[in-house]
């Protein structure tokens, strides 16, 4: 019985790898020739855009995947997908090796197309993190220089682009204040929805910018003017806030890793220790072992997603 299950194992993780393989294929296929790409090209040509990384919506799935690429200087504009399913497949193999390499128990196997999968995505969620803080530490400067520049120039458009040109420029926060600009001169209330519904999705501390841009904008007056400058005063306290709880957080994150790192070299060195090896190539401890594994993969992304819950 124990090889039946043990080959049992080893067809499901083949199984699953085989299926992820194709899908790749299929998807690096759809996206990069066909009608689909012609679509793709002609939607973000009827929105003035060319295809880059740098086009990308702020904030997006796409924009984030072509910025945790970009971290290890690989540029993946126009086959942004493709090129995550590619990662996942790449971290499923590599966590596969040791498995093969040691003669762990093969029910490992389909652990790690499961955590693959989880490493990616934290990989590319946490770049984009790095650099929403980033954006958040410029909007209190925004907002400061925007009410200064108000009182000599009322125009807020015209003053807000000016403003643009004295952010970082290798940082995404100046081209989204040129594109919030460009919206409110083109599309007006509409443009602005748009925007604040992006910013949203960015920063709570970007959308409380944006909305006070755009009473004022609705509105103006002396009294919206000053109204901005107390907000950007606000807003600084709030980023200073969040940086300190941030610190706290990435504590809290250094510890979770030690200590899953910790649990994962003792486990590494029960399974192939000569004497507890043969113990967990038993049908029961192969299948309690993945539950093992792939409930700690839930738990690290629980406690991911509360630690990002408690800095919002």
């Amino acid at each position: 019985m124990i090889p039946n299950l043990n080959i049992l194992f080893t067809l499901a993780a083949a199984g699953t790898l085989a299926y992820m393989i194709y899908f790749l294929l299929e998807r690096l296929l759809a996206t990069t020739s066909g009608p689909g790409r012609a679509l793709d090209a002609y939607a973000r040509q009827s929105r003035g855009q060319q295809p880059g990384a740098d086009q990308a919506e702020l904030g997006s799935r796409v924009y984030k995947i072509c910025l945790a690429f970009s971290t290890y200087g690989l540029d993946v504009s126009g086959w942004e997908m493709p090129a995550l399913y590619l990662a996942y497949g790449m971290a499923a193999i590599f966590l596969c090796a040791p498995v093969l390499l040691f003669g762990l128990p093969t029910s490992l196997l389909i652990a790690a197309l499961f955590l693959g999968y989880l490493l990616v995505n934290a990989l590319v969620d946490g770049r984009w993190e790095r650099l929403r803080q980033q954006i958040e530490k410029e909007i209190p400067t925004l907002l400061i220089r925007l009410s200064s520049l108000l009182k000599a120039n009322p125009n807020l458009i015209e003053t807000l682009d000016s403003v643009a040109d004295g952010l970082d420029p290798d940082r995404p926060l100046k081209p989204w204040v040129k594109r919030l600009a460009n919206r409110l001169q083109s599309s007006g209330k509409r443009g602005l929805e748009e925007m604040q519904l992006e910013a949203q999705s960015i920063s709570p501390s970007l959308l409380l910018a944006v909305v006070e841009i755009g009473r004022l904008w609705e509105t103006g007056g002396k009294g919206y003017t000053d109204a901005l400058h107390m907000a950007s005063e606000n807003v600084a306290d709030l980023v200073q806030t969040r940086a300190q709880a941030n610190a706290v957080a990435s504590g809290a994150w250094g510890t979770t890793r030690t200590i899953l790192l910790a649990l994962g070299f003792t486990l590494g060195a029960v399974l192939v220790n000569p004497v507890s090896k043969p113990a967990f190539q038993t049908p029961l401890l192969q299948l309690g072992l993945l539950l093992v594994v792939v409930w700690g993969g839930f738990g690290y992304w629980q406690i991911r997603d509360a630690i990002a819950s408690v800095t919002e």
